[in-house]
Protein backbone atom coordinates (compact mmCIF):
# COMPACT_ATOMS: atom_id res chain seq x y z
CA UNK A 1 0.00 0.00 0.00
CA UNK A 2 1.56 3.60 -1.35
CA UNK A 3 0.92 6.77 0.02
CA UNK A 4 0.57 10.11 -1.39
CA UNK A 5 1.26 13.43 0.67
CA UNK A 6 1.01 16.54 -0.83
CA UNK A 7 4.25 17.36 -2.46
CA UNK A 8 5.18 14.05 -3.22
CA UNK A 9 4.59 9.78 -2.82
CA UNK A 10 6.43 7.44 -0.03
CA UNK A 11 9.15 4.85 -0.09
CA UNK A 12 10.04 1.50 0.88
CA UNK A 13 13.05 -0.55 2.52
CA UNK A 14 15.61 -1.25 -0.29
CA UNK A 15 15.60 2.72 -0.07
CA UNK A 16 16.82 2.27 2.94
CA UNK A 17 19.89 1.25 2.08
CA UNK A 18 20.06 2.82 -1.25
CA UNK A 19 22.23 6.21 -0.95
CA UNK A 20 25.08 7.52 -1.99
CA UNK A 21 27.74 9.61 0.00
CA UNK A 22 26.56 12.53 1.02
CA UNK A 23 26.36 14.46 4.43
CA UNK A 24 23.94 13.08 7.05
CA UNK A 25 23.59 16.87 7.72
CA UNK A 26 21.32 16.31 4.71
CA UNK A 27 18.65 14.20 5.90
CA UNK A 28 17.64 16.81 8.41
CA UNK A 29 16.89 19.20 5.95
CA UNK A 30 14.80 16.37 3.90
CA UNK A 31 11.26 17.25 5.02
CA UNK A 32 10.86 13.46 5.25
CA UNK A 33 7.92 12.49 7.29
CA UNK A 34 6.48 8.95 6.72
CA UNK A 35 4.26 7.18 9.15
CA UNK A 36 6.12 3.88 8.34
CA UNK A 37 8.68 1.56 8.47
CA UNK A 38 10.24 2.63 4.99
CA UNK A 39 10.37 5.96 3.28
CA UNK A 40 12.43 8.00 1.24
CA UNK A 41 12.45 11.42 0.73
CA UNK A 42 13.58 11.85 -3.35
CA UNK A 43 14.65 15.06 -5.21
CA UNK A 44 15.39 15.54 -8.84
CA UNK A 45 15.70 18.80 -10.69
CA UNK A 46 14.47 21.60 -8.20
CA UNK A 47 11.35 19.26 -7.69
CA UNK A 48 10.57 16.94 -4.71
CA UNK A 49 8.37 13.95 -3.48
CA UNK A 50 7.98 12.19 -0.55
CA UNK A 51 7.40 8.30 -0.50
CA UNK A 52 6.42 5.80 2.06
CA UNK A 53 5.05 2.30 1.72
CA UNK A 54 5.14 -0.59 3.73
CA UNK A 55 7.43 -3.16 1.99
CA UNK A 56 10.71 -3.66 0.43
CA UNK A 57 9.49 -4.27 -3.23
CA UNK A 58 7.45 -1.32 -3.22
CA UNK A 59 10.47 0.70 -1.95
CA UNK A 60 12.61 -0.56 -4.84
CA UNK A 61 10.06 0.13 -7.66
CA UNK A 62 8.93 3.58 -6.22
CA UNK A 63 11.99 4.63 -4.90
CA UNK A 64 14.90 3.25 -7.27
CA UNK A 65 13.78 1.69 -10.30
CA UNK A 66 11.01 3.45 -11.16
CA UNK A 67 11.82 6.90 -9.00
CA UNK A 68 11.91 9.22 -12.75
CA UNK A 69 7.81 8.71 -12.49
CA UNK A 70 7.87 10.99 -9.78
CA UNK A 71 9.02 13.97 -11.72
CA UNK A 72 7.24 14.95 -15.30
CA UNK A 73 11.04 16.76 -16.24
CA UNK A 74 12.82 13.82 -15.38
CA UNK A 75 14.92 12.25 -18.05
CA UNK A 76 17.18 9.52 -18.25
CA UNK A 77 20.72 11.27 -17.56
CA UNK A 78 18.77 13.76 -14.48
CA UNK A 79 20.74 13.74 -11.18
CA UNK A 80 18.61 12.25 -8.62
CA UNK A 81 19.08 11.91 -5.03
CA UNK A 82 16.93 10.14 -2.50
CA UNK A 83 17.53 10.38 1.38
CA UNK A 84 15.60 6.80 2.98
CA UNK A 85 14.45 5.88 6.33
CA UNK A 86 14.82 1.75 6.90
CA UNK A 87 13.00 1.98 10.77
CA UNK A 88 14.89 4.85 11.62
CA UNK A 89 17.98 3.79 9.85
CA UNK A 90 19.10 6.64 7.61
CA UNK A 91 20.69 6.28 4.18
CA UNK A 92 21.04 8.64 0.79
CA UNK A 93 21.55 7.13 -2.77
CA UNK A 94 22.47 9.27 -5.95
CA UNK A 95 22.58 8.79 -9.84
CA UNK A 96 24.91 11.91 -10.62
CA UNK A 97 23.84 13.92 -13.91
CA UNK A 98 24.81 11.94 -16.71
CA UNK A 99 25.44 8.94 -15.21
CA UNK A 100 24.03 5.63 -15.05
CA UNK A 101 25.83 4.51 -11.29
CA UNK A 102 23.96 3.94 -8.37
CA UNK A 103 25.86 5.37 -5.38
CA UNK A 104 24.53 4.28 -1.47
CA UNK A 105 25.89 5.65 1.47
CA UNK A 106 24.72 4.57 5.15
CA UNK A 107 26.48 6.78 7.47
CA UNK A 108 25.96 4.85 10.85
CA UNK A 109 27.29 1.86 9.00
CA UNK A 110 29.76 3.92 7.80
CA UNK A 111 29.27 1.80 4.38
CA UNK A 112 29.47 2.72 0.91
CA UNK A 113 29.16 1.10 -2.25
CA UNK A 114 28.93 2.06 -5.99
CA UNK A 115 26.35 0.38 -8.93
CA UNK A 116 27.32 0.52 -12.25
CA UNK A 117 25.05 -1.23 -14.69
CA UNK A 118 24.23 -0.44 -18.30
CA UNK A 119 21.65 1.53 -17.49
CA UNK A 120 19.73 2.94 -14.44
CA UNK A 121 17.45 0.17 -14.21
CA UNK A 122 20.12 -2.26 -14.65
CA UNK A 123 22.18 -0.13 -11.35
CA UNK A 124 18.93 -0.66 -9.87
CA UNK A 125 18.42 -4.11 -9.98
CA UNK A 126 21.81 -4.87 -9.06
CA UNK A 127 21.45 -2.71 -5.75
CA UNK A 128 18.23 -4.95 -5.53
CA UNK A 129 20.41 -8.55 -5.56
CA UNK A 130 22.84 -7.16 -3.52
CA UNK A 131 20.59 -6.21 -0.28
CA UNK A 132 18.44 -9.32 -1.07
CA UNK A 133 21.19 -11.86 -0.21
CA UNK A 134 23.73 -9.63 2.19
CA UNK A 135 23.11 -10.95 5.40
CA UNK A 136 25.97 -9.05 7.08
CA UNK A 137 24.49 -5.59 5.97
CA UNK A 138 20.94 -6.61 6.53
CA UNK A 139 21.99 -7.95 9.89
CA UNK A 140 24.19 -4.38 10.54
CA UNK A 141 21.52 -2.41 9.69
CA UNK A 142 18.55 -4.50 12.08
CA UNK A 143 20.84 -4.27 14.89
CA UNK A 144 21.26 -0.49 14.68
CA UNK A 145 17.20 -0.22 14.18
CA UNK A 146 17.03 -1.88 17.35
CA UNK A 147 19.03 0.61 19.28
CA UNK A 148 17.36 3.47 17.83
CA UNK A 149 13.86 2.76 17.07
CA UNK A 150 11.02 1.10 19.04
CA UNK A 151 9.61 -0.14 15.45
CA UNK A 152 12.02 -2.78 15.11
CA UNK A 153 9.99 -6.38 14.27
CA UNK A 154 13.03 -8.03 15.94
CA UNK A 155 13.48 -6.26 19.57
CA UNK A 156 10.94 -3.32 19.77
CA UNK A 157 7.16 -3.72 20.84
CA UNK A 158 5.36 -6.70 19.75
CA UNK A 159 9.14 -8.02 18.32
CA UNK A 160 10.25 -11.39 18.21
CA UNK A 161 12.34 -11.19 21.09
CA UNK A 162 10.41 -9.11 23.21
CA UNK A 163 7.85 -12.07 22.06
CA UNK A 164 9.96 -15.15 23.68
CA UNK A 165 10.57 -13.59 26.91
CA UNK A 166 6.77 -13.04 27.33
CA UNK A 167 6.03 -16.68 26.56
CA UNK A 168 8.56 -17.79 28.63
CA UNK A 169 7.33 -16.10 31.83
CA UNK A 170 3.92 -16.91 31.22
CA UNK A 171 4.98 -20.85 30.88
CA UNK A 172 6.97 -20.57 33.94
CA UNK A 173 4.91 -17.64 36.12
CA UNK A 174 1.59 -16.76 33.98
CA UNK A 175 -0.09 -19.95 33.75
CA UNK A 176 1.57 -22.08 36.88
CA UNK A 177 -1.28 -23.38 39.10
CA UNK A 178 -2.41 -20.12 41.43
CA UNK A 179 -2.88 -23.03 44.28
CA UNK A 180 0.77 -24.36 44.65
CA UNK A 181 0.85 -24.26 47.99
CA UNK A 182 -1.52 -27.40 49.45
CA UNK A 183 -1.26 -29.45 46.49
CA UNK A 184 0.01 -32.75 47.94
CA UNK A 185 0.94 -35.69 45.45
CA UNK A 186 -1.28 -38.80 45.65
CA UNK A 187 -4.35 -38.10 43.67
CA UNK A 188 -4.92 -40.43 40.68
CA UNK A 189 -6.22 -40.14 37.43
CA UNK A 190 -5.28 -36.35 36.86
CA UNK A 191 -5.54 -35.58 33.07
CA UNK A 192 -2.56 -34.11 31.10
CA UNK A 193 -3.72 -30.67 29.78
CA UNK A 194 -3.95 -29.01 26.36
CA UNK A 195 -3.87 -25.25 26.31
CA UNK A 196 -5.85 -23.03 23.27
CA UNK A 197 -5.57 -19.24 23.22
CA UNK A 198 -6.14 -15.92 21.15
CA UNK A 199 -3.89 -12.92 22.09
CA UNK A 200 -4.56 -9.82 20.56
CA UNK A 201 -2.62 -6.37 21.42
CA UNK A 202 -2.71 -2.95 20.22
CA UNK A 203 0.31 0.18 21.29
CA UNK A 204 0.78 3.39 20.31
CA UNK A 205 4.56 3.02 19.21
CA UNK A 206 6.34 6.19 18.32
CA UNK A 207 2.86 7.75 17.27
CA UNK A 208 2.36 5.31 14.78
CA UNK A 209 0.13 1.77 15.56
CA UNK A 210 1.65 -1.57 16.34
CA UNK A 211 -0.82 -4.71 16.33
CA UNK A 212 0.10 -8.21 17.30
CA UNK A 213 -2.68 -11.54 16.56
CA UNK A 214 -1.30 -14.95 18.04
CA UNK A 215 -2.74 -18.04 18.85
CA UNK A 216 -0.55 -19.75 21.85
CA UNK A 217 -0.95 -23.52 22.14
CA UNK A 218 0.13 -25.64 25.01
CA UNK A 219 0.14 -29.74 26.18
CA UNK A 220 1.22 -30.20 29.47
CA UNK A 221 2.02 -33.40 30.89
CA UNK A 222 1.11 -34.00 34.63
CA UNK A 223 3.23 -36.73 37.01
CA UNK A 224 0.59 -39.18 38.20
CA UNK A 225 2.23 -39.64 41.45
CA UNK A 226 2.43 -35.54 42.30
CA UNK A 227 0.43 -33.43 39.33
CA UNK A 228 3.10 -30.54 40.39
CA UNK A 229 5.85 -32.10 38.34
CA UNK A 230 4.69 -31.16 34.76
CA UNK A 231 6.60 -31.39 31.79
CA UNK A 232 5.23 -28.60 29.29
CA UNK A 233 5.13 -27.75 25.48
CA UNK A 234 4.79 -24.76 23.91
CA UNK A 235 3.88 -23.10 20.65
CA UNK A 236 2.26 -20.37 19.11
CA UNK A 237 2.30 -18.81 15.58
CA UNK A 238 1.25 -15.10 15.47
CA UNK A 239 0.90 -12.06 12.36
CA UNK A 240 2.57 -8.35 13.62
CA UNK A 241 1.67 -5.64 12.10
CA UNK A 242 4.22 -2.71 12.50
CA UNK A 243 2.82 0.51 11.03
CA UNK A 244 1.35 -1.71 7.89
CA UNK A 245 4.07 -3.92 7.30
CA UNK A 246 3.20 -7.26 8.25
CA UNK A 247 6.02 -9.98 9.19
CA UNK A 248 4.98 -13.57 10.84
CA UNK A 249 6.57 -15.27 13.77
CA UNK A 250 6.54 -19.11 15.36
CA UNK A 251 7.95 -20.54 18.23
CA UNK A 252 8.39 -23.62 19.96
CA UNK A 253 9.95 -24.33 23.41
CA UNK A 254 9.87 -26.87 26.18
CA UNK A 255 10.39 -27.49 29.53
CA UNK A 256 9.89 -29.08 32.75
CA UNK A 257 8.12 -27.69 36.17
CA UNK A 258 10.01 -28.90 39.33
CA UNK A 259 8.25 -28.61 43.17
CA UNK A 260 10.66 -27.07 45.36
CA UNK A 261 8.29 -27.29 48.17
CA UNK A 262 4.10 -26.60 48.37
CA UNK A 263 4.98 -23.00 48.23
CA UNK A 264 8.20 -23.50 45.41
CA UNK A 265 8.48 -24.09 42.03
CA UNK A 266 11.19 -23.81 39.56
CA UNK A 267 10.69 -24.25 35.54
CA UNK A 268 13.62 -23.77 32.95
CA UNK A 269 12.58 -23.74 29.45
CA UNK A 270 14.11 -23.60 26.08
CA UNK A 271 12.90 -22.25 22.92
CA UNK A 272 13.21 -21.14 18.94
CA UNK A 273 11.52 -18.70 17.38
CA UNK A 274 11.37 -17.67 13.89
CA UNK A 275 10.12 -14.39 12.42
CA UNK A 276 10.02 -12.23 9.25
CA UNK A 277 8.64 -11.86 6.06
CA UNK A 278 10.38 -10.18 2.35
CA UNK A 279 7.71 -7.29 3.08
CA UNK A 280 9.92 -5.97 6.60
CA UNK A 281 13.17 -7.69 4.87
CA UNK A 282 14.41 -10.10 7.12
CA UNK A 283 13.93 -13.75 8.35
CA UNK A 284 15.41 -14.37 12.04
CA UNK A 285 15.80 -17.21 14.22
CA UNK A 286 15.46 -16.21 18.56
CA UNK A 287 16.98 -18.69 20.56
CA UNK A 288 16.38 -19.13 24.79
CA UNK A 289 17.13 -20.42 27.67
CA UNK A 290 15.15 -19.52 30.76
CA UNK A 291 14.47 -20.51 34.29
CA UNK A 292 11.67 -19.10 36.28
CA UNK A 293 11.17 -19.11 40.17
CA UNK A 294 7.33 -19.24 41.28
CA UNK A 295 6.78 -18.73 45.23
CA UNK A 296 2.72 -18.85 46.32
CA UNK A 297 1.92 -17.40 50.02
CA UNK A 298 -1.43 -18.69 51.15
CA UNK A 299 -2.89 -16.08 53.02
CA UNK A 300 -6.07 -15.10 54.66
CA UNK A 301 -8.55 -15.40 51.61
CA UNK A 302 -6.26 -14.87 48.98
CA UNK A 303 -2.86 -15.82 47.11
CA UNK A 304 0.41 -13.74 46.86
CA UNK A 305 2.17 -15.62 43.87
CA UNK A 306 5.80 -14.03 43.21
CA UNK A 307 7.42 -15.00 39.85
CA UNK A 308 11.08 -14.32 39.11
CA UNK A 309 12.78 -14.96 35.95
CA UNK A 310 16.12 -14.69 34.20
CA UNK A 311 17.28 -15.82 30.60
CA UNK A 312 19.44 -15.43 27.60
CA UNK A 313 17.99 -14.77 23.83
CA UNK A 314 19.85 -14.38 20.76
CA UNK A 315 19.37 -13.96 17.12
CA UNK A 316 20.12 -16.67 14.52
CA UNK A 317 20.30 -16.51 10.89
CA UNK A 318 17.78 -18.89 9.01
CA UNK A 319 19.53 -20.70 6.05
CA UNK A 320 20.50 -18.66 3.08
CA UNK A 321 17.12 -17.66 1.71
CA UNK A 322 16.56 -14.04 0.63
CA UNK A 323 16.88 -11.67 3.77
CA UNK A 324 18.07 -14.14 6.16
CA UNK A 325 20.25 -12.78 8.73
CA UNK A 326 21.47 -12.64 12.08
CA UNK A 327 21.58 -8.91 13.78
CA UNK A 328 23.71 -10.98 16.29
CA UNK A 329 21.57 -9.68 19.28
CA UNK A 330 22.55 -11.25 22.36
CA UNK A 331 20.64 -10.32 25.68
CA UNK A 332 19.86 -11.71 29.23
CA UNK A 333 16.55 -11.21 30.01
CA UNK A 334 14.89 -10.21 33.81
CA UNK A 335 11.27 -10.43 34.30
CA UNK A 336 9.79 -10.26 37.83
CA UNK A 337 6.13 -10.02 38.61
CA UNK A 338 3.50 -10.37 41.48
CA UNK A 339 -0.04 -12.07 41.11
CA UNK A 340 -2.60 -11.47 43.99
CA UNK A 341 -5.56 -13.57 43.74
CA UNK A 342 -8.94 -13.90 45.47
CA UNK A 343 -12.13 -16.31 44.96
CA UNK A 344 -15.07 -14.27 43.36
CA UNK A 345 -18.64 -15.09 42.63
CA UNK A 346 -20.22 -13.33 39.52
CA UNK A 347 -23.77 -14.61 38.85
CA UNK A 348 -23.85 -18.18 41.03
CA UNK A 349 -20.26 -18.97 39.58
CA UNK A 350 -17.30 -19.43 41.81
CA UNK A 351 -14.28 -17.49 39.86
CA UNK A 352 -11.10 -16.86 40.67
CA UNK A 353 -9.89 -13.19 40.29
CA UNK A 354 -6.15 -11.88 39.54
CA UNK A 355 -4.62 -8.71 39.54
CA UNK A 356 -0.87 -8.63 38.85
CA UNK A 357 2.32 -6.29 37.87
CA UNK A 358 5.50 -7.68 36.23
CA UNK A 359 8.38 -5.55 35.00
CA UNK A 360 11.66 -6.05 32.36
CA UNK A 361 14.53 -5.45 32.09
CA UNK A 362 17.28 -6.23 29.37
CA UNK A 363 21.17 -6.10 29.26
CA UNK A 364 23.65 -6.93 26.64
CA UNK A 365 23.24 -5.38 22.94
CA UNK A 366 21.90 -1.82 22.80
CA UNK A 367 18.41 -1.72 22.68
CA UNK A 368 16.07 1.27 21.97
CA UNK A 369 13.48 -0.49 24.96
CA UNK A 370 15.62 -1.79 27.48
CA UNK A 371 12.38 -2.14 29.78
CA UNK A 372 8.78 -3.14 30.46
CA UNK A 373 6.39 -2.98 32.87
CA UNK A 374 2.50 -4.11 32.42
CA UNK A 375 -0.36 -4.12 34.76
CA UNK A 376 -2.99 -7.03 34.56
CA UNK A 377 -6.35 -8.30 35.09
CA UNK A 378 -7.88 -11.70 34.86
CA UNK A 379 -10.71 -13.65 35.53
CA UNK A 380 -11.18 -17.26 35.43
CA UNK A 381 -12.29 -20.49 36.91
CA UNK A 382 -9.54 -22.18 39.44
CA UNK A 383 -6.69 -23.64 38.27
CA UNK A 384 -5.31 -25.93 40.92
CA UNK A 385 -2.46 -28.44 39.72
CA UNK A 386 -4.51 -30.92 40.94
CA UNK A 387 -7.98 -30.31 39.42
CA UNK A 388 -8.74 -33.04 36.63
CA UNK A 389 -11.36 -30.37 34.86
CA UNK A 390 -10.98 -27.80 32.46
CA UNK A 391 -10.78 -24.14 33.13
CA UNK A 392 -10.56 -20.92 31.35
CA UNK A 393 -8.80 -17.44 31.84
CA UNK A 394 -9.25 -13.93 30.13
CA UNK A 395 -6.88 -11.79 31.00
CA UNK A 396 -6.04 -8.00 30.04
CA UNK A 397 -2.97 -6.07 30.23
CA UNK A 398 -2.03 -2.25 29.83
CA UNK A 399 1.80 -2.39 28.80
CA UNK A 400 4.01 0.42 28.62
CA UNK A 401 8.04 1.03 27.00
CA UNK A 402 9.70 3.87 25.96
CA UNK A 403 7.91 5.45 23.34
CA UNK A 404 5.33 2.93 23.60
CA UNK A 405 1.64 2.39 25.63
CA UNK A 406 -0.91 -0.61 24.64
CA UNK A 407 -3.06 -2.77 25.73
CA UNK A 408 -3.31 -6.52 25.52
CA UNK A 409 -6.53 -9.15 25.68
CA UNK A 410 -6.19 -12.44 25.51
CA UNK A 411 -8.71 -15.39 26.46
CA UNK A 412 -7.06 -19.37 27.11
CA UNK A 413 -8.70 -22.20 27.91
CA UNK A 414 -7.26 -25.61 29.25
CA UNK A 415 -8.99 -29.09 28.64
Amino acid sequence: MKNTTPHGVTISKALVLSVLAAAPAAWAQSGLNCGRLFGAYVSSGGSSAQVCVNNIQDLYETGIRDAGLLFPNYTSTSALRSDVSFGGVKAIMNFAEGSNALSMYIPDLDESRTFNGATRTDSAKMLRDYLRYNSDLLGRIHKRQAAISPLSPITGTGGALRGAIGADFDAGFGETATQIVGSQGGSTGTQNLIGLGVVVSQHKVAGETVRNVSMPLSYTVRNDIDPRRQALVRAGVGVLDTAGTQSYQARIAGGYRFPMSDEWALTPMAGFSIAGSEDAAFYVGVASASVTSTYTWELDGFDLTMGNMVGGYQTVKLGSRAFSTDPNIRNVAFKNGLVLSQPVTIGGNRLSAEYGFADTRMTGTELYQKSAQELTFSLGTNRNALSARSFFRATVAFQRARDSKGVTLSVNYWF
